[in-house]
């Protein structure tokens, strides 16, 4: 290869372009500098991606951002956009970003936020005919987290976003703008006219100002609902063309009407049973249920009916349990399921969580396989689950365990080394009150450094312990170095606090001598 030729410069622009969305376009303004013919390309980037952590803080993002957008080339249309902001970021320079991705024909928007004060998209967005993809997530953590307001973004039933084909909501009120009949089972829905919208995400949102939410759309292919509240009951979804479909209602409780005749997966977890109502579901491929309250078992029979096309079906444990307390419910009951392959059992809650486990009926293993013979079958058991935790759990305890001790020996060591010293070279004379003082400071330290070895140690043990023989005697090797480690830097604390000691009765002896030497001189 011949060294003079550059090769990255002679690639084409849009490839060049694509590297730099890797890079940030801090970097891209960087590598202005390289050439003339790098002079201007970040100008020219169609991938703009706007991150806080790249920046001193969210005031310093919004002043590039502003520097940034006024001297770009404007006749480039923007594809992507990703912006990344802390509270102090600036609403004028969102809603600046707001309005110069819809009149650049923007694709893709990507906001992860952490804002205190409530905010609405501007309307020259909400009403853009080129974006296909658009999500809005919180920031899932953050040192502003106690003080964030749960941002507002104003949808109606006027919205439209023709292009729109993914939105993700994530922690967000959705405002009804009350032109419509609120009491109205007719209702179109706060999307219906996003006409080719086929991913739909709502997150931990707010709807304000329905009684029944509606999401009806024909192209609509994946759905997820999770932990949606408002003052409404009923979710009603009409989405024929709907092939997977998850729901997490949390502690809520709401009826679900369903009317998705080509729906292949169904997942559902929440404290109540899903309540369903459905006009027909027969291409059910999989179905994951996972119920965390003490759900009724005439609904759990219900829900069963709706879904006899399943052909994979995971259960969590304690619904098993709930079954096998109401056999006489079932011992009449045919099998719904004629198609099943593959059943599946797991728990949610731990062995001491459970105060009365109730074992799997028979009846309720044939009400449940009776007429899929040939579905294979398998349970797990509180502990297996546990024991495969704690499996693990123990090494990355004992890991950590080693780290915080060869820091401990590190600190130690180092105090050790400049109490030495001090002892060497001798000290000014210091108050026998600060003396005391500094002596129990290192005692208490010590005493709550090794409390908390002990307590980690003991952690793991107790954990260990419940291990299988196999596992157990695996971990044996491992766990007696981590005691023999610990035992090491808890004789150097005390090492240390002994050799304070002595510093001390050195110190204390050299006032009383002084003492003396004084009494001696006075006539």
């Amino acid at each position: 290869m011949n060294d003079e030729i550059d090769r990255l410069s002679n690639l084409p622009d849009d490839l060049i372009h694509r590297i730099l969305s890797f890079l940030g376009i801090k970097c891209a303004i960087k590598l202005s500098a390289l050439s003339s013919r790098w002079r201007y390309i970040w100008t020219l980037m169609p991938y703009l991606d706007f991150s806080v952590k790249n920046f001193a803080g969210s005031t310093s993002l919004s002043k590039f951002v502003t520097n940034f957008l006024s001297r770009r080339n404007n006749l480039v249309e923007v594809v992507s956009i990703k912006l990344h902001c802390y509270r102090d970021f600036s609403p004028g320079s969102l809603r600046q970003i707001m309005i110069y991705a819809s009149s650049h024909n923007i694709q893709q928007l990507d906001i992860v936020y952490f804002l205190s004060d409530s905010i609405k998209f501007p309307l020259p967005l909400i009403r853009s005919e080129s974006l296909k993809h658009l999500s809005f997530k919180k920031e899932p953590e953050s040192r502003y987290s106690n003080n964030c307001k749960r941002s507002v973004l104003a949808l109606t039933s006027t919205l439209e976003l023709p292009a729109l084909a993914t939105l993700y909501l994530h922690d967000t009120t959705l405002c009804c703008d009350g032109n419509e009949d609120i009491n109205s089972d007719t209702n179109i829905g706060l999307f219906s006219k996003c006409a080719n919208l086929k991913t739909l995400t709502l997150k931990s949102c707010k709807v304000t100002g329905l009684n029944r939410l509606n999401i009806c759309h024909p192209l609509l292919s994946n759905l997820t609902v999770e932990d949606v509240q408002g003052s409404f009951n009923d979710v009603n979804v009409v989405a024929p063309q709907l092939k997977n479909l998850t729901i997490d209602n949390g502690l809520k409780k709401y009826q679900y009407l369903i009317s998705a005749p080509g729906l292949v997966s169904l997942l559902y977890k929440g404290h109540h049973c899903l309540d369903l109502s459905t006009d027909g579901i027969h291409l059910l491929e999989k179905a994951d249920l996972c119920v965390t309250g003490n759900a009724s078992a005439l609904k759990i029979v219900c829900l069963f009916q709706h879904l006899q096309s399943v052909k994979f079906l995971t259960l969590n444990l304690e619904i098993v349990e709930i079954l096998s307390s109401h056999v006489k419910l079932i011992s009449s009951q045919v099998s719904p399921f004629a198609n099943l392959k593959c059943l599946h059992i797991y728990p949610v809650k731990k062995p001491s969580e459970v105060q009365n486990a109730v074992k799997m009926s028979t009846k309720v293993e044939d009400y449940l396989l009776d007429n899929s013979p040939n579905a294979t079958f398998r349970m797990v058991s509180r502990e297996e689950i546990e024991d495969k935790e704690n499996t693990k759990r123990a090494p990355r305890l004992m890991e950590n365990l080693r780290v915080k001790l060869k820091h401990e020996k590190k600190k130690t060591e180092k105090r050790i080394r400049k109490v030495e010293d001090q002892l060497q070279y001798g000290e000014s004379m210091i108050s026998v009150k600060r003396c005391w003082q500094g002596l129990n400071r290192e005692i208490e330290d010590g005493k709550r450094t090794t409390e908390d070895i002990v307590g980690d140690l003991m952690q793991i043990k107790n954990i260990v312990t419940k291990l299988p023989p196999s596992k157990r005697d695996g971990m044996q090797p491992c766990f007696s170095s981590l005691c023999a480690m610990a035992d090491i830097v808890v004789k150097r604390i005390m090492d240390l606090v002994k050799i304070l000691c002595d510093m001390k009765e050195s110190q204390l002896s050299g006032y009383f001598y002084e003492l003396s030497a004084l009494s001696e001189s006075s006539p």
